[in-house]
């Protein structure tokens, strides 16, 4: 019969890489069809089961690598490093993304908060 392992990796800490992506927020309905066509997506102003209305708000069904995602009104659609699209909540992003700065030679410049861990 073979051991058990008794001791457990313990977490540890880590920092998301510095990596920039492109995306596309999902503002209304208006911008729906272009953000559909945008990420591969397919648009629906509603969802319908039968007679009676299941997501009465407009929506996007994106294939992402875990198959299809639904994107609210409000999500913001990620392009990743891998040309994958998925939705994000708005808090989420907010959170976790700045917008890029471009240098006049189109080069990406440091972000605000690289500099600010350099001072």
């Amino acid at each position: 019969m073979a051991e058990q392992n008794t001791e457990y990796e313990r977490p540890q800490r880590f920092r998301k890489k510095p990596v920039e992506i492109e995306a596309i927020r999902f503002a209304d309905r208006l911008s729906g069809p272009h953000v559909a066509l945008w990420c591969g997506g397919e648009y629906y102003k509603c969802l319908m089961d039968g007679n009676l209305v299941a997501h009465p708000d407009p929506y996007i069904l994106i294939p992402t690598l875990e198959g299809k995602m639904v994107a609210s009104v409000g999500d913001w659609i990620i392009k990743g490093v891998k040309g994958e699209f998925y939705p994000c909540k708005p808090d989420i992003f907010e959170a976790t993304y700045e917008p890029a700065q471009i240098d006049s030679s189109g080069r990406p410049e440091a972000s605000s908060r690289d500099k600010a861990r350099k001072q």
